[in-house]
């Protein structure tokens, strides 16, 4: 099932989290009623990944494609790892 947005101009900013749309997507339940902002996906992102989904679960939990996917776990592992990316 595809959430869609009621009205489009009423979306948050792409900083906003609502934990409860994260806490959702972790549970593998579709988020409340409109996409996730970026900041939410950057939120759910390395709890996914730490509990051992796949790349292609978290593509479709998320709503990110393959490349985007890759881009994100890079940094994550940079971050995680105490690098830096330049």
């Amino acid at each position: 099932m595809t959430a869609t947005l009621a009205n489009p101009e009423t979306a948050p900013p792409d900083k906003w989290v609502d934990h409860i749309a994260v806490e959702r997507i972790l549970l593998g339940r579709d988020p409340v009623g409109r996409p996730l902002t970026p900041a939410e996906r950057a939120a759910a992102f390395p709890q996914l990944v730490d509990a051992g989904h796949t790349s292609t679960e978290i593509c479709a939990r998320l709503g990110i494609s393959g490349s985007v996917y890759a881009r994100m776990k890079r940094a994550y592992l940079a971050e995680r790892d105490g690098e830096t990316e330049q």
